[in-house]
């Protein structure tokens, strides 16, 4: 009766995810990394931060990589440019809008969308994520559920 899949509640994050998954996107279909994986580039000055959040979204699938400074994600993007990269609006070397604005110049990145991750909730700062362009601003300490709907979200819809 028009039905594509189901799900039985109570159910949990990853059975709906696996649902989503099964859908058409617009557009056509997700464009991958070489690895088939959707590109993930986290950025953040806390590397126990970076690092444990590029490993929960790679064990969620995603082909992550992270950096600690707004030099080292211009150099991992100018490498391999991500589909999303998820920045920390205070970075030592530049603010994580300013460092937005850069990967975007950078050639095969201008579709490369992000999200901000950082630990402002006020509401200048929102605001600003908002009229950069990032498609969510994340408080941080955010849940792993949370961090991975958004991700998730914006991979499905983005491509």
């Amino acid at each position: 009766a028009g039905f594509v899949d189901h799900l039985t509640k109570p159910f949990e994050l990853p059975d709906l995810l696996n649902v989503l998954q099964g859908f058409p996107r617009p557009g056509g279909p997700r464009q991958r990394s070489r690895s088939g994986v959707f590109k993930v580039l986290v950025v953040d000055d806390n590397s126990m931060v970076a690092r444990g959040t590029a490993k929960v979204l790679q064990k969620a699938g995603f082909d992550t990589r992270y950096a600690c400074s707004g030099a080292e994600a211009l150099k991992a993007a100018e490498q391999d440019c991500p589909q999303l990269a998820l920045l920390d609006l205070q970075l030592p070397d530049m603010t994580g809008i300013r460092l937005k604005e850069r990967i975007q110049l950078l050639p095969g990145c201008q579709s490369c969308v992000f999200l901000a991750l950082t630990g402002s909730d006020e509401a200048e700062d929102i605001d600003s994520t908002v009229r950069a362009g990032f498609l969510a601003h994340l408080v941080k300490p955010v849940s792993f559920d949370r961090l991975l709907l958004e991700v998730e979200r914006v991979a499905l819809v983005a491509l």
